[in-house]
């Protein structure tokens, strides 16, 4: 079917979307297509009404439930495109006025839709940002967040895996010296145990668990097996380098007791063979894991290697579920203060929450009166590494760390933090929360002491 539309402009029709009717998008309208009296589209039944004069931009347009999300032809905005009965048609509005300083200036180059496990609208942005809009229209919540990464985002998509779909990115980057384009899948925010947390970008895990049953270790050799005694390790494969390397010395076997899921760290001292190596152990041994052939362990590693596509830069570090300090990759690796048998490492990511002013319906008080934050109440869901003050340059550490045993990060919180604030007379009493660390933070609610002056 060829038919030419009879517009105020000659435009090219930049995406053709099926809805509960077909939708055109130009350069400078939107058009609704239509048949009339038939319930199919011929050259003798076809109607082209405009519904608005907004136009689109070349970025793909996505579909969320029966609505219609579009970059704008100018001025950068993002705009939504549904069904209105009043008007017996399409209208449009701007989703971007509730943060148009993302968008002002810039436009969008690339979008996707990722409806599960939450539906968020990407849109990569000429500035080189990732922007996020967390999206439910029927429940009217459209919510905007930002996504900077050490380097340029070029183009976003979302691929179906399993339940959810996963969003992947081209990254431009600046390694050591030069320009690259990396591949970037986004990680989820469901994780099994708390050393599991990937917060990094362009990140890499090492995890040194054992999954081959047919492979064992057994400890012998000691005579209490008490904390600091050194006892002997054996492996039935080739399991440590043949000496007289020392490569394998200051890195541990981790066992695993399934009764209860204790770890026992075993340090390695000296190695005699591939298969063969003395070990010193960090806690009292049980007599059920001493000359047993153990298969559940963990080989933990000081050097972690094979990073070369972050050579040259400061990395972020997670080791068995604690934030470790930060490390430079030189030579496509990093040396570990400490052994670990889970690691993540990756570019850092500086996450930032600032709250509103202030403002409340008080006579004489909010607006106009010098407000002064002396504790917050932060509800959290299974977090931790969280910083809070009244402005960026003034934050203050939650201490999370109680009843952990030696050894142990400090377990993830679910629950109501209090925080003193560092005092600070402000006019907005505005709240600023940031989380630097490789670990999740996840606010729910928040309550503030306010002191008011004049």
């Amino acid at each position: 079917i060829e038919f030419r539309v009879a517009a105020r402009e000659a435009n090219t029709i930049r995406h053709i979307v099926p809805l509960t009717n077909l939708l055109m998008l130009t350069g400078s309208a939107e058009w609704r297509v239509t048949s009339v009296n038939s319930d199919a589209i011929t050259p003798t039944s076809i109607s082209v009404k405009p519904q608005s004069y907004v136009g689109s931009n070349n970025a793909q347009p996505v579909i969320v439930n029966n609505s219609l999300v579009y970059a704008a032809a100018r001025g950068g905005h993002v705009r939504e495109l549904g069904y209105n009965w009043q008007a017996n048609g399409f209208i449009t509005g701007d989703l971007s006025i509730r943060a148009a300083h993302l968008f002002d200036t810039y436009t969008i180059i690339d979008m996707a839709l990722s409806k599960s496990p939450i539906p968020i609208v990407w849109q990569v942005s000429s500035s080189g940002l990732l922007l996020g809009l967390t999206y439910v229209p029927e429940q009217q919540i459209g919510a905007w967040h930002r996504h900077d990464t050490d380097g340029l985002f070029e183009s976003v998509a979302c691929v179906s895996e399993g339940n959810d779909d996963v969003t992947y990115c081209i990254v431009k980057r600046e390694i050591n010296g030069a320009s690259k384009r990396y591949v970037e899948r986004m990680g989820t925010r469901i994780f099994a145990t708390q050393r599991d947390n990937f917060f990094v970008d362009a990140g890499a895990t090492y995890d040194g668990t054992n999954t081959n049953t047919g492979q064992n270790v057994t400890i012998s050799g000691g005579t209490n097996y008490t904390k600091g005694e050194s006892v002997t390790i054996t492996a039935n494969y080739n399991l440590f380098n043949a000496p007289p390397s020392l490569d394998d010395v200051g890195d541990a076997i981790i066992l695993v007791d399934d009764n209860n899921n204790i770890h026992f760290r075993c340090d390695i001292i000296s190695t005699t063979s591939q298969t063969q190596a003395t070990v010193k152990l960090d806690q009292d041994l049980p007599s059920h894991l001493r000359n047993a052939a153990i298969t559940t362990y963990e080989i933990a590693r000081n050097i972690i290697s094979g990073i070369s596509w972050l050579e040259g830069e400061t990395v972020n570090i997670l080791a068995d579920g604690a934030v470790h300090p930060q490390k430079v990759v030189s030579s496509g690796s990093i040396t570990l203060d400490r052994a670990a048998s889970v690691v993540h490492l990756g570019l850092p990511i500086e996450a930032d929450l600032e709250t509103l002013p202030m403002a409340m319906q008080v006579e004489a008080l909010g607006q106009g009166r010098v407000k002064n934050l002396n504790h917050v109440w932060l509800r959290v869901l299974e977090s931790s590494g969280i910083f809070a003050g009244p402005s960026a340059d003034k934050l203050v550490e939650a201490k999370q760390r109680t009843t952990e045993p030696y050894g142990s990060p400090p377990d993830l919180k679910t629950q109501d933090i209090k925080i003193m604030l560092t005092p600070q007379w402000q006019d907005n009493g505005q709240l600023f929360v940031r989380q630097t660390d490789p670990l999740p933070l996840t606010i729910v609610g928040l309550t503030l002491e306010v002191a008011m002056g004049g």
